[in-house]
């Protein structure tokens, strides 16, 4: 099936857009998530008895899917887990600040990154393979 292409010569490098993707959601979630991390420690250093304790535990696993995304090893695993931190970043949002409608709006469009990344794959430079 051959679909209307403005630019049908750009189709040919189709994976590069699951690339870029990938990369740029990669590097938005691992900064938020070191934010948060940091925050939730405080003066703490990184490797102390507080970094297991309470959600501090949460943002060690953002970034943990962050880096697998950076990566592109088990990118549909790690686009799920981003999917489920941002549906609770979105809960747990608090309404009476002033910018709340943006905060979520961008919990939005990252979930709706992940989404894709799981049903296009990781595109190029990643290690994952379609089997």
């Amino acid at each position: 099936m051959h679909t209307l292409s403005v630019f049908p010569g750009l189709l040919d490098y189709a994976q590069v857009a699951p690339l870029f993707l990938r990369v740029v959601l990669a590097i938005i979630l691992s900064l938020m998530a070191y934010r948060s991390f940091r925050a939730k420690l405080g003066d703490a250093p990184l490797f102390s008895p507080a970094t297991f304790q309470g959600t501090a535990w949460i943002h060690l696993l953002e970034l943990a899917a962050g880096v697998l995304l950076f990566v592109g090893l088990i990118t549909q695993l790690a686009a799920l887990a981003t999917i489920i931190f941002m549906i609770i970043r979105w809960g747990t949002a608090k309404t009476e600040k002033t910018d709340s409608f943006s905060e979520k709006a961008l919990y939005t469009i990252i979930a709706a990154a992940a989404v894709a990344l799981m049903f296009f794959g990781a595109g190029f430079f990643a290690f994952d393979l379609p089997l």
